[in-house]
């Protein structure tokens, strides 16, 4: 696995930013040790002259961070912002195994400091210097109000490592006598999420809303640098329990059948919470590689975008409804991912969707990327914003967030084998893009099938894929969208379907006329068709690869690629 630089911290403490001798000092934490940095690993940003003077471990001792200094240049006298980030080819590699740094994601942490001229009657501050609390939220799955020992459970969520938490640090908020009895991190190795379990006083019989909040004077330090815990924000979501006990009291009323269902509604259990927070969010258990969906909430589906592909010709991704252990896996999902390392495919950030109803009952996930028979299991990190990162042992990484908006209907069925239209009616409209990695020209189409692919000929003969008569009866069939792509580019376009039917794929080597083509030169999505020989994939929500060469050639399917979305 390749080390990850895990953010670009601001260093108050450390830094002069008044007077007539400014001095910046950034601090850089990665995931692993490492080793062969220095400063031609990093660039200043934004527009000031100062350069970076010096690049050392961390005055703290943490073998995982450097700090950075940046100075010389117009840093006395600018005014404005001024950070660090990688160059763009860092000499950084592993410690352990000497691999390269990973590129670190497009939202990675990256704190400024804002200069204003030496006359500035204010004293500039580092953006995003101390840690601050990203929400807290309720986890009605974990709760209890019913027997002898009820209690309410909360997860606090920072956005970084923070430590010296206790049950002072919060406070039960609404009419409740209950109390704080434990303050504790999810994992042994996570210090953004914690679990704080409130108990005793009245919670067994209250009727109202349980929340909480930040305590007045907090203790929260930051692990990085000890910076204390910035003021709560303005706009933290604050997740409550609305509890219904009823008047009656009493511990045996209640019925007992759905004591661990983890459903909000709360109807027909009286001890169980009505709404809780409607806040989604996934965390990382990383010594098990298992991703658990804290709170799914107002999700509409699970996103996997493909950041960092390291594929070398096709993997094959695929995603467990697991425990919080990584047992008892079932794979509800899976995808193709292919080679792009050297971004031979320009903006190519393909998306796989899991719909909400397909996450219903699950709790946790796991990710595993298969090529050649080698196998890994994607490692979670946060990385702010509720988005995790899989980190594969290639290299290549995918990122996981729970989107509140439904994405667009996912067409694309049976890996790429057909687009099913039969939910949508009247003339529709289609807008994609293509890529093209290949020497031939080759042409795409699409044909009319029924469910099972067949199609039919003037006469109504049927045909199925394989069988004597499929590809001239195809062809006839074909709408004639005739898409082609440009070597090395993107290229749009446009089309018009129409809807309540099946479509198949074909493409045409390099060109040639359908109608003339031989077995060696027009290639079908159902696979039957080319003597079982698949040469489409789906790599993602309706998109879908295409391998050009007879016998799979080399196998990377990105001779041509297609993406489309319904307009």
């Amino acid at each position: 696995m390749r080390p990850n630089l895990l953010r670009i911290v601001a260093r108050q403490t450390q830094s002069v930013t008044d007077g007539s001798d400014r001095r910046l000092v950034f601090r850089v934490i990665f995931d692993e040790e490492i080793q062969k940095i220095d400063k031609d690993d990093f660039v200043v940003t934004g527009s000031s002259t100062a350069e970076i003077t010096s690049v050392a471990p961390a005055a703290n001792g943490n073998p995982l961070a450097f700090d950075i200094t940046v100075d010389n240049g117009d840093l006395d006298t600018f005014s404005g912002e001024v950070g660090v980030d990688l160059a763009e080819n860092p000499t950084i590699t592993s410690l352990a195994n000497d691999r390269p740094l990973a590129i670190p994601p497009k939202d990675l942490r990256r704190d400024t400091f804002t200069l204003g001229d030496t006359t500035s009657p204010e004293t500039p501050v580092p953006t995003g210097n101390s840690p601050t609390i990203d929400r807290i939220i309720t986890r009605e799955d974990l709760s209890e109000l019913e027997g002898s020992d009820p209690r309410l459970v909360f997860r606090a969520i920072f956005n970084e490592d923070v430590k010296d938490l206790d049950t002072g640090d919060f406070i039960v908020t609404g009419g409740a006598t209950a109390v704080i009895t434990d303050v504790f991190s999810i994992s042994d190795d996570n210090s953004t999420i914690f679990q704080i379990i409130v108990k005793n006083g009245d919670l067994g019989t209250f009727s109202g809303d349980v929340g909480l909040t930040l305590a007045e004077n907090v203790t929260i330090n930051s692990v990085d640098d000890n910076t204390p815990l910035a003021a709560l924000g303005d706009n933290i979501p604050l997740g409550t329990f609305t509890l219904e006990n009823g008047s009656t009291g009493g511990d045996d009323s209640g019925n007992n059948s759905g004591n661990d269902s983890g459903n909000d509604s709360g109807s027909g259990n009286p001890g169980l919470p009505t709404s809780g927070g409607s806040e989604s969010l996934l965390s990382a258990i990383t010594e098990t590689n298992v991703v658990d969906i804290t709170q799914l909430g107002a999700s509409e589906a699970l996103s996997l975008t493909v950041e960092i592909s390291q594929i070398l010709t096709v993997g094959s991704l695929k995603v467990f409804s697991t425990d919080a252990n990584g047992g008892n896996r079932t794979q509800i999902g899976a995808f193709s991912v292919i080679e792009n390392s050297d971004n031979v495919l320009p903006d190519f950030t393909p998306k796989f969707n899991l719909l909400r109803s397909s996450l219903s009952s699950v709790t946790h996930l796991q990710f595993e990327l298969e090529e050649n028979g080698v196998v890994s299991i994607g490692s979670p990190k946060a990385v702010g914003d509720g988005t995790l990162s899989l980190i594969f042992d290639n290299g290549t990484q995918l990122n996981a967030a729970l989107e509140d908006t439904a994405p667009a209907p996912g067409l694309l069925q049976n890996d790429a084998a057909t687009i099913d239209l039969t939910n949508l009616t009247g003339q529709i409209t289609i807008s994609g893009s293509i890529h093209r990695e290949a020497s031939f020209n080759n042409v795409v189409d699409l044909y009319e099938t029924d469910a099972d692919g067949a199609v039919f000929d003037a006469m109504g003969n049927k045909f199925m894929p394989g069988e004597e008569g499929y590809q001239e009866a195809a062809i006839a069939n074909r709408l004639n969208i005739n898409l082609t792509g440009t070597n090395g580019q993107v290229n749009s376009f446009r089309a018009t379907l129409t809807g309540d039917t099946h479509l198949g794929i074909f493409v045409a080597v390099d060109g040639v006329d359908p109608t003339l083509a031989n077995d060696d030169q027009i290639f079908f999505s159902h696979s039957g068709a080319n003597g079982n020989v698949d040469h489409f994939r789906s790599l993602g929500d309706n998109t879908f690869g295409i391998e050009d060469q007879v016998n799979l050639g080399d196998s990377d399917f990105d001779d041509v690629i297609v993406s489309f979305n319904i307009l």
